[in-house]
């Protein structure tokens, strides 16, 4: 979210609220405040496309139906179904990601439900240890409101394995929208590979462990 500055994430279904805050430790972020309509929006939109379409943990619990951030942000936004919060339901927040509105419920804390993870600034360099069947999802800093914001990442693996990125949905404008991937090891292999002018592409594998990826929009 350019907005301001953050960046989100929607993790697995987790056993329990405790553990949804464990797997946002392990990506350097926390479980999601919201404080505005857009980051509301722009969350539930990121769970929809997920596929966590029945529901995902926010980062907030509460007392005698009274809510607050656990990351001690203000409680300046709030979107709960009508006659939401209930007594004795839970003490956990979650979100209704199936309906458009994504407006929120109270849930127990136990509930096996994803989680929606933030942290400041951008999932921008995703190194994994040994994980070769680990994933993760980057978006372009404008999603989904404007595909004109520019940005750069760099995909990483242990050194001798090679990147594998799958593009599962691409919406660009053949005529001037560039998702370009290529290697960037010096001195090895060059491969670069234009997604924008070429939407055939779907799983692609790279000669080495580094690879860049370049959002370009010249709309």
């Amino acid at each position: 979210d350019t907005d301001d500055g953050v960046c989100y994430q929607v993790g697995p279904a987790a056993q329990s609220f405790q553990e949804a805050q464990k797997a946002c430790e392990n990506l350097g972020a926390s479980v999601a405040s919201v404080h505005n309509q857009q980051e509301n929006t722009f969350i539930r939109k990121i769970a929809a496309s997920h596929g966590a379409v029945n529901g995902v943990f926010l980062g907030a619990k509460g007392q005698d139906n009274q809510f607050s951030w656990i990351d001690g942000s203000a409680w300046d936004y709030k979107n709960f179904y009508p006659g939401f919060p209930i007594s004795g339901r839970g003490d956990c927040l979650a979100m209704d990601t199936l309906s458009n509105s994504g407006e929120w419920m109270n849930m127990d804390c136990s509930s096996k439900i994803p989680v929606a993870c933030a942290r400041q600034g951008k999932f921008a360099f995703a190194a994994y240890k040994s994980f070769v069947s680990r994933t993760i999802q980057i978006y372009s800093p404008g999603y989904p409101y404007d595909a004109s914001i520019p940005c750069d990442y760099v995909l990483q693996v242990d050194e001798g394995k090679k990147v594998h990125v799958e593009v599962q949905i691409l919406e660009a404008n053949t005529c001037c929208d560039h998702l370009l991937l290529e290697d960037k090891m010096l001195g090895g292999n060059f491969d670069r590979r234009d997604l924008g002018q070429d939407l055939h592409y779907r799983l692609i594998q790279f000669h080495e462990s580094l690879v860049a990826a370049e959002w370009r929009s010249e709309c």
